[in-house]
């Protein structure tokens, strides 16, 4: 009799857990409201942290960490960096800061200014690389404020056109594209009449076909 009693109480907290539960989940349904517009990417100056390790007493960093820094720095456009930051502690010394120097010049990115200060205090055979430039961004992306199951609204979801418009942020080779196209330059047409001019003068490459395969 008492084990009865005792397994009503626990199916009724159960109950009881599980309505609370579903009442808090219905409220937060009840404060969410579809977004119908889909995100667009932006221009915005973004920053980059990239930390270099150096070996303790050496000049240079670690092989890997500066093969690794090169090919990130590669893939920024020079012409989108407004500044270049190398946060170093005391300890670092002057040669370790013109190791990094001479990476961000093999990069291509020695056009920008590069100020160097002293950085945090906890860094010790760390420096760290703060790069200041242009970027297309998408805000909001992912969205994942839409609640969990169905809202039985037929709703779009809460991250909707977040791919398209993250792919393009990507793809872009100018971010300021974003903001205003470029001017188009003059056009090249001399292989389109020339291909014109080899076809009236009868210079037309034969292609045999045997049994729709193309062959010599």
């Amino acid at each position: 009799m008492m084990t009865r009693i005792k397994t009503i109480k626990t199916l009724a907290m159960m109950m009881a857990i599980g309505l609370m539960l579903s009442g808090c989940n219905q409220a937060h349904k009840a404060d969410w409201q579809p977004r119908f517009e889909p995100p667009t990417p932006q221009v915005e100056l973004a920053e980059k942290y990239y930390y270099v390790s150096f070996p303790k007493g050496h000049e240079q960093a670690f092989l890997s960490e500066t093969e690794d820094l090169l090919r990130d720095l590669q893939d920024i456009r020079p012409e989108q960096i407004t500044k270049i930051e190398l946060q170093a502690p005391k300890s670092l010394a002057r040669q370790r800061v013109e190791h990094v120097k001479r990476i961000i010049r093999a990069a291509g990115l020695d056009t920008a200014p590069i100020e160097v200060s002293e950085g945090k205090n906890s860094l010790h055979d760390e420096a760290i690389l703060l790069i200041h430039e242009w970027d297309a961004v998408v805000a909001d992306c992912p969205d994942w404020s839409k609640p969990h199951g169905t809202d039985y609204q037929n709703s779009l979801s809460a991250n909707f056109g977040c791919a398209s418009a993250t792919n393009l942020a990507m793809m872009v080779d100018n971010p300021h594209d974003l903001e205003q196209g470029r001017a188009p330059g003059a056009n090249r047409a001399h292989q389109g009449v020339m291909s014109v001019d080899r076809f009236r003068a009868g210079e037309i490459i034969d292609i045999n076909r045997d049994e729709g395969v193309l062959a010599e």
